[in-house]
């Protein structure tokens, strides 16, 4: 008698990680060849950086916390995690040929692509047994969750982007169909509390105080990390906070995700 077999959270994960990854690839094919090293919005980096940011992401998460293989092009994997830091504080002022080019941005993503999907094919992952390792679907969930964070930005970027510097792109007939929007309900139990970091911001009137613990220049925004008592809360911002200052948060609650303690299942979907 045949058995099915059962998916694995983190096969699933993956599966969600891939089509993350053709998503991108997708609006990035949107731009002109000649045109992705414009910068749209003055304060953010320019095009290029975000094609080797993703997987520079991917690399750097995945080989320090789950693969433990040592970098193959660390120049690469600094320039692509934090980009090119303008001079004293101002508008990021790098010339295009500060840059790499393109067919090299793209060999060093392919790269990491092939090193990533074969060590995760590999099932080796050593690190995940230290005592404060991070479990694969949680490596997995988060590569996911930035991902989509940046196909969001990138999509208003290129909305900014000229027409002229853009492949046209067909339109698909809007569905007549009014969306209805409905409660969820959310069985009683023990849960995380989740949310991406576009939707926290700083507000004098916010419910939730913390004290500031880290802020990250990442070269088109900041990731300001909150120490609160409900635990870390991360906020992007266009501004800097001081380490040690006290900052009230105010969040969009349309956007809170809740998920189960014991299967990390964000309930918000399974039950809806």
């Amino acid at each position: 008698m045949a058995t099915q077999s059962k998916i694995r959270p983190q096969d699933q994960l993956r599966t969600l990680v891939l089509e993350a990854r053709a998503n991108s690839d997708r609006l990035f094919d949107i731009v002109r060849e000649d045109s992705l090293y414009e910068r749209p919005i003055p304060e953010r980096n320019r095009i290029v950086f975000y094609i080797g940011h993703l997987e520079a992401f991917d690399w750097n998460l995945f080989r320090t916390h789950l693969f433990s293989l040592e970098s193959r092009t660390p120049v690469f994997d600094k320039l692509f995690a934090f980009g090119i830091d303008p001079v004293d504080g101002g508008l990021p002022n790098d010339q295009p040929s500060d840059w790499p080019s393109l067919p090299e941005v793209r060999n060093y993503v392919q790269t990491l692509r092939n090193l990533i999907d074969d060590a995760l094919d590999a099932g080796d992952f050593p690190l995940t047994a230290k005592a404060d390792g991070y479990s694969p679907e949680t490596l997995l969930r988060v590569a996911y969750e930035h991902r989509l964070m940046h196909v969001e930005t990138l999509a208003y970027m290129f909305h900014r982007l000229s027409y002229s510097h853009k492949h046209p792109q067909s339109q698909d007939p809007a569905s007549a169909a009014p969306v209805e929007n409905l409660m969820v309900e959310i069985p009683a139990g023990q849960a995380t509390l989740g949310i991406r970091p576009e939707y926290v911001r700083a507000d004098d009137k916010g419910a939730i105080a913390g004290e500031v613990v880290l802020d990250e220049y990442l070269g088109s925004h900041r990731y300001i990390h909150v120490k609160t008592p409900f635990g870390r809360v991360v906020m992007r911002s266009q501004s800097s906070h001081p380490v040690g200052s006290t900052v009230r948060l105010a969040l969009n609650l349309d956007s809170l995700h809740v998920f189960d303690q014991g299967t990390g299942h964000n309930r918000r979907y399974e039950h809806a």
